[in-house]
């Protein structure tokens, strides 16, 4: 076996900073964990979540089923919300079935949002994904898969997650904590492969691409022009188009968590527009990788495995409106994002004409100014 196949692997260094990743993303993800299990022990997790359940089954008119596997989802993600489900997963019909498969490919569990604000994305913008992504996936779903039969509808009372059995408090956060321990190898493992991988696509279509006379195509140029269509519709600047679209291809093909990283050192590095990283932080919110098709058919079967051939027949198609919902919010964000430009004026005296239009211009343009006009005399006028 070549050396330099194998070396793939040992690339990934030069795209994580271990430091970082174990001095502060790391730790974020278990303290936060930790705090969420005190939630759930104090019963006020499964609250939150049937409030919200209840909230979307109001305005989408959805079932009680398809609306708390949505609002579970944006707190638990897949695999989790699939174990809530499970006393009701037999009698879902198809349609619902995609509503709650395409819900897990639209949404991020909370903990991941801990460690993708760590990495430097937007946090208010990151938390509003999450929880617009929601009912959004259940409007793609129920368009992708419309329901043909009526829907047997159950009290929400009757789906619900169960409290913690810990003693305590105490216990409950050393509970949480230690649970992380899957989930941080997980992560570890899984940016190991993940990068690896991305290295070897890129060396070997690098290989073909030296064929032809053109050593600069990689994995990344392909998908800055493949998934440059998707970014400009949702209103990327035309400079950045390229850049969000190579986000947008680690996304699908690779994994969020790569994605993300790599748009956190984008925003570090001052190498997008305010706009664009706001836009590609709704783009990139969900498990809609090719990899977390795996995981859903992996969960649901464990859940309810009398279901797998229907499982199969619609994770593709819940896997494609997953990726529709979040550039959907992506597209309301772009059409709701305003830039603010303070313009401030603290010596009026030195306002002349000239500044005096160029102020109005601006501020006809800006959501946000100060104006002190109190010293501008008739003559300045």
């Amino acid at each position: 076996m070549d050396a330099s196949y194998l070396g793939n692997s040992s690339s990934v260094s030069v795209w994580i900073d271990y430091s970082t990743l174990a001095n502060r993303v790391l730790p974020v993800v278990v303290f936060f964990n930790a705090i969420t299990n005190v939630l759930y022990y104090l019963g006020a997790m499964q609250v939150i979540i049937r409030v919200i359940a209840r909230v979307i089954r109001f305005v989408m008119k959805t079932s009680s089923v398809e609306s708390f596997a949505v609002a579970a989802q944006i707190f638990l993600g897949q695999a989790e919300s699939s174990i809530a489900l499970k006393p009701f997963l037999k009698d879902v019909s198809r349609s619902g079935l995609n509503s709650v498969m395409t819900g897990g490919f639209a949404t991020i569990a909370c903990t991941y949002i801990a460690a993708y604000i760590e990495f430097g994305v937007p946090a208010q913008h990151l938390v509003a994904a999450s929880f617009m992504s929601a009912p959004a996936a259940l409007a793609v779903a129920k368009l992708g898969w419309p329901e043909d039969s009526d829907v047997e509808e159950i009290d929400l009372s009757n789906v619900q997650l169960d409290v913690g059995q810990e003693t305590n408090t105490l216990e409950a956060a050393s509970v949480g904590a230690t649970a992380t321990v899957k989930l941080v190898a997980y992560v570890v493992v899984n940016l190991i492969a993940f990068l690896a991988i991305l290295s070897f696509l890129d060396a070997a279509i690098s290989f073909y691409g030296e064929r032809v006379g053109h050593p600069e195509i990689n994995f990344e140029w392909l998908c800055s022009y493949i998934f440059m269509p998707l970014a400009i519709i949702t209103g990327i600047p035309w400079n950045d188009c390229r850049t969000v679209a190579t986000l947008i291809g680690k996304k699908i093909v690779l994994h969020d968590f790569l994605a993300y990283m790599d748009l956190g050192r984008l925003i570090k590095e001052d190498k997008l527009e305010d706009r664009s990283a706001v836009i590609a932080t709704y783009i990139l919110c969900g498990f809609g990788s090719i990899a977390s098709i795996g995981v859903t058919l992996g969960a649901l079967t464990a859940a309810e495995p009398s279901r797998r051939k229907d499982y199969a027949r619609g994770v593709f198609r819940a896997f494609v409106c997953g990726n529709v919902a979040c550039f959907m919010t992506a597209c309301i964000a772009g059409m709701l994002y305003t830039e603010f430009t303070p313009v401030i004026y603290n010596n009026a005296t030195d306002c002349n004409m000239t500044s005096l239009a160029s102020c109005n211009t601006t501020m006809s343009n800006s959501s946000l100014y100060v104006l002190d006009l109190t010293n501008i005399t008739q003559n300045e006028l």
